[in-house]
Protein backbone atom coordinates (compact mmCIF):
# COMPACT_ATOMS: atom_id res chain seq x y z
CA UNK A 1 0.00 0.00 0.00
CA UNK A 2 2.83 2.35 1.27
CA UNK A 3 4.70 1.30 -2.14
CA UNK A 4 1.59 2.34 -4.21
CA UNK A 5 0.62 5.54 -2.60
CA UNK A 6 4.69 6.54 -3.45
CA UNK A 7 4.41 5.43 -6.55
CA UNK A 8 1.17 8.14 -7.39
CA UNK A 9 3.21 10.85 -6.01
CA UNK A 10 5.83 10.34 -8.62
CA UNK A 11 3.55 9.97 -10.99
CA UNK A 12 2.15 13.49 -9.97
CA UNK A 13 5.08 15.55 -9.71
CA UNK A 14 6.42 14.06 -13.21
CA UNK A 15 3.05 15.35 -14.73
CA UNK A 16 3.55 18.73 -12.80
CA UNK A 17 6.71 19.17 -14.36
CA UNK A 18 6.11 18.11 -17.70
CA UNK A 19 3.04 20.48 -17.60
CA UNK A 20 5.18 23.30 -16.26
CA UNK A 21 8.02 22.11 -18.99
CA UNK A 22 5.39 22.80 -21.80
CA UNK A 23 4.06 26.22 -20.18
CA UNK A 24 8.06 27.12 -19.96
CA UNK A 25 8.23 26.17 -23.90
CA UNK A 26 5.00 28.35 -24.87
CA UNK A 27 5.69 31.40 -22.71
CA UNK A 28 9.61 31.74 -23.12
CA UNK A 29 11.82 29.17 -24.89
CA UNK A 30 9.37 29.04 -28.51
CA UNK A 31 10.68 31.73 -30.87
CA UNK A 32 8.04 34.06 -31.89
CA UNK A 33 8.86 35.46 -35.31
CA UNK A 34 6.80 37.64 -37.78
CA UNK A 35 7.15 36.74 -41.50
CA UNK A 36 6.54 40.22 -43.98
CA UNK A 37 3.43 40.14 -45.84
CA UNK A 38 3.18 40.37 -49.16
CA UNK A 39 3.23 44.19 -50.66
CA UNK A 40 5.08 44.97 -47.47
CA UNK A 41 7.97 47.75 -48.40
CA UNK A 42 11.55 48.68 -47.13
CA UNK A 43 13.09 51.93 -47.72
CA UNK A 44 16.51 51.40 -47.05
CA UNK A 45 19.20 54.49 -46.90
CA UNK A 46 22.84 53.67 -47.16
CA UNK A 47 26.10 55.36 -45.47
CA UNK A 48 29.60 54.91 -44.67
CA UNK A 49 31.54 55.46 -41.18
CA UNK A 50 35.06 54.93 -39.89
CA UNK A 51 36.06 52.65 -37.16
CA UNK A 52 35.64 55.51 -34.94
CA UNK A 53 31.77 55.49 -35.89
CA UNK A 54 32.83 58.75 -37.71
CA UNK A 55 30.57 59.60 -40.68
CA UNK A 56 32.49 59.00 -44.37
CA UNK A 57 31.67 61.49 -46.78
CA UNK A 58 30.71 59.89 -50.59
CA UNK A 59 34.13 61.46 -52.14
CA UNK A 60 36.21 59.36 -49.57
CA UNK A 61 33.80 56.47 -49.60
CA UNK A 62 33.99 56.17 -53.49
CA UNK A 63 30.64 54.89 -53.76
CA UNK A 64 27.16 56.83 -54.19
CA UNK A 65 24.98 56.49 -51.38
CA UNK A 66 21.67 56.20 -53.02
CA UNK A 67 18.57 54.82 -51.30
CA UNK A 68 16.66 51.89 -52.58
CA UNK A 69 13.37 49.82 -51.61
CA UNK A 70 12.62 46.32 -51.19
CA UNK A 71 9.49 44.80 -52.03
CA UNK A 72 8.12 41.61 -50.79
CA UNK A 73 6.36 39.51 -53.77
CA UNK A 74 5.82 36.77 -52.33
CA UNK A 75 5.40 34.78 -48.65
CA UNK A 76 5.24 31.83 -47.47
CA UNK A 77 6.59 30.10 -50.29
CA UNK A 78 9.38 27.12 -51.18
CA UNK A 79 12.55 28.20 -53.25
CA UNK A 80 16.13 26.45 -54.03
CA UNK A 81 14.90 23.39 -51.26
CA UNK A 82 13.61 25.55 -48.49
CA UNK A 83 10.59 26.27 -47.61
CA UNK A 84 8.33 28.95 -45.15
CA UNK A 85 10.49 31.89 -47.41
CA UNK A 86 9.78 34.83 -48.49
CA UNK A 87 11.05 36.84 -51.92
CA UNK A 88 11.61 40.51 -52.10
CA UNK A 89 12.86 42.64 -55.54
CA UNK A 90 14.90 45.76 -55.69
CA UNK A 91 13.68 48.10 -58.31
CA UNK A 92 17.45 49.51 -58.55
CA UNK A 93 19.12 46.08 -58.26
CA UNK A 94 19.33 42.80 -60.71
CA UNK A 95 19.21 40.00 -58.16
CA UNK A 96 16.32 38.52 -56.36
CA UNK A 97 16.36 38.08 -52.08
CA UNK A 98 14.87 34.87 -50.54
CA UNK A 99 14.91 34.94 -46.92
CA UNK A 100 13.47 31.27 -45.10
CA UNK A 101 12.55 31.32 -41.72
CA UNK A 102 13.64 28.26 -39.32
CA UNK A 103 11.31 27.43 -37.09
CA UNK A 104 13.60 27.75 -34.05
CA UNK A 105 14.33 31.34 -35.03
CA UNK A 106 17.46 30.82 -37.53
CA UNK A 107 17.18 32.55 -40.78
CA UNK A 108 18.74 31.34 -44.48
CA UNK A 109 19.13 34.25 -46.84
CA UNK A 110 20.08 33.71 -51.02
CA UNK A 111 20.71 36.59 -53.31
CA UNK A 112 20.07 35.29 -57.00
CA UNK A 113 21.65 37.43 -59.50
CA UNK A 114 19.45 36.26 -62.31
CA UNK A 115 22.77 36.21 -64.96
CA UNK A 116 24.52 34.23 -62.83
CA UNK A 117 23.55 30.19 -63.95
CA UNK A 118 25.67 28.46 -61.18
CA UNK A 119 23.46 26.81 -58.49
CA UNK A 120 23.04 29.84 -55.55
CA UNK A 121 23.93 28.73 -51.86
CA UNK A 122 21.50 29.74 -48.67
CA UNK A 123 23.73 31.97 -45.96
CA UNK A 124 22.85 30.75 -42.74
CA UNK A 125 22.70 33.56 -39.90
CA UNK A 126 22.08 31.33 -36.44
CA UNK A 127 19.93 34.33 -34.56
CA UNK A 128 19.33 30.84 -32.34
CA UNK A 129 23.19 30.94 -30.76
CA UNK A 130 23.81 31.57 -27.27
CA UNK A 131 24.57 35.22 -27.22
CA UNK A 132 28.81 34.80 -26.49
CA UNK A 133 29.70 31.62 -28.41
CA UNK A 134 31.35 31.72 -31.43
CA UNK A 135 30.94 29.15 -34.20
CA UNK A 136 32.84 28.46 -36.31
CA UNK A 137 31.93 26.77 -39.76
CA UNK A 138 34.64 24.34 -41.46
CA UNK A 139 36.43 25.63 -44.82
CA UNK A 140 34.77 25.08 -47.72
CA UNK A 141 37.15 25.44 -51.63
CA UNK A 142 35.99 28.41 -53.94
CA UNK A 143 37.22 28.03 -57.30
CA UNK A 144 36.35 31.30 -58.81
CA UNK A 145 37.01 32.22 -62.78
CA UNK A 146 36.50 28.68 -63.42
CA UNK A 147 36.34 29.27 -67.65
CA UNK A 148 39.63 31.45 -67.66
CA UNK A 149 43.00 30.09 -68.05
CA UNK A 150 43.93 30.91 -64.53
CA UNK A 151 41.50 29.75 -62.29
CA UNK A 152 41.36 31.40 -58.61
CA UNK A 153 41.00 29.31 -55.53
CA UNK A 154 40.48 30.45 -52.09
CA UNK A 155 39.12 28.19 -49.13
CA UNK A 156 36.15 29.94 -47.11
CA UNK A 157 35.26 29.76 -43.33
CA UNK A 158 32.80 31.61 -41.32
CA UNK A 159 32.97 32.36 -37.55
CA UNK A 160 29.41 33.31 -36.51
CA UNK A 161 28.41 34.88 -33.07
CA UNK A 162 25.31 36.46 -31.81
CA UNK A 163 26.42 39.74 -29.84
CA UNK A 164 23.23 40.33 -27.74
CA UNK A 165 20.29 42.50 -28.30
CA UNK A 166 19.99 46.26 -29.63
CA UNK A 167 17.44 48.26 -31.09
CA UNK A 168 17.08 50.42 -34.02
CA UNK A 169 14.54 53.07 -34.38
CA UNK A 170 12.69 53.25 -37.73
CA UNK A 171 10.45 56.64 -38.36
CA UNK A 172 10.31 57.34 -34.81
CA UNK A 173 9.69 53.73 -33.35
CA UNK A 174 12.27 51.56 -31.71
CA UNK A 175 12.58 48.25 -32.32
CA UNK A 176 14.18 45.29 -30.26
CA UNK A 177 17.09 43.65 -32.73
CA UNK A 178 18.79 40.53 -32.27
CA UNK A 179 22.54 41.60 -33.09
CA UNK A 180 24.49 38.81 -34.80
CA UNK A 181 28.18 39.02 -36.67
CA UNK A 182 29.15 37.22 -39.66
CA UNK A 183 33.05 36.83 -39.93
CA UNK A 184 33.48 36.09 -44.01
CA UNK A 185 37.52 34.50 -43.63
CA UNK A 186 38.89 33.66 -47.46
CA UNK A 187 42.73 32.33 -47.26
CA UNK A 188 44.96 32.10 -49.93
CA UNK A 189 48.56 30.84 -49.43
CA UNK A 190 48.35 30.76 -45.62
CA UNK A 191 46.71 34.71 -45.89
CA UNK A 192 43.44 35.14 -44.51
CA UNK A 193 41.27 37.82 -45.79
CA UNK A 194 38.27 38.78 -43.13
CA UNK A 195 35.07 40.64 -44.08
CA UNK A 196 32.57 41.02 -41.34
CA UNK A 197 29.07 41.28 -41.60
CA UNK A 198 26.91 42.48 -38.68
CA UNK A 199 22.94 42.54 -38.30
CA UNK A 200 20.45 43.89 -36.59
CA UNK A 201 17.21 41.29 -36.99
CA UNK A 202 13.88 42.73 -35.64
CA UNK A 203 11.74 38.67 -35.13
CA UNK A 204 8.64 42.31 -34.83
CA UNK A 205 9.27 42.29 -38.25
CA UNK A 206 10.66 39.67 -39.41
CA UNK A 207 13.65 42.04 -41.71
CA UNK A 208 16.97 42.78 -41.20
CA UNK A 209 16.93 46.45 -39.76
CA UNK A 210 20.00 47.67 -39.96
CA UNK A 211 23.10 45.47 -41.99
CA UNK A 212 26.77 46.83 -41.32
CA UNK A 213 29.71 45.49 -43.76
CA UNK A 214 33.07 46.47 -43.16
CA UNK A 215 35.96 46.15 -44.84
CA UNK A 216 40.28 46.87 -45.07
CA UNK A 217 39.85 47.60 -41.35
CA UNK A 218 38.89 51.30 -41.13
CA UNK A 219 35.29 51.32 -42.72
CA UNK A 220 32.02 49.72 -42.62
CA UNK A 221 28.87 50.46 -45.01
CA UNK A 222 25.93 50.63 -43.21
CA UNK A 223 22.37 49.84 -44.69
CA UNK A 224 19.72 51.43 -42.44
CA UNK A 225 15.56 50.67 -42.65
CA UNK A 226 14.10 54.42 -42.33
CA UNK A 227 10.76 53.54 -43.72
CA UNK A 228 8.25 50.68 -43.40
CA UNK A 229 5.36 50.24 -45.62
CA UNK A 230 2.99 47.34 -44.94
CA UNK A 231 0.82 46.02 -48.18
Amino acid sequence: MRSTVLLARVLAISVFLFVIAGIARSNGNTPRFEIPAIGTRFFNIYYVKDSSDRLVPDSIAMSPMVPDEQVVVAAGVKAHGRSNCIVLLGPLHPDTTFISFAKNGDLYVLHHLERDSSMPSWEWLPFSLQPGKVLKTKPVREVYFKNSQRPWTLMHRRELEVLGNDTVSVSGKVFDCIKLRAVEIRSEDGIDYKNAFTYWYSPEIGYFLRLSFGWNGPYFMHQQVEQITHG
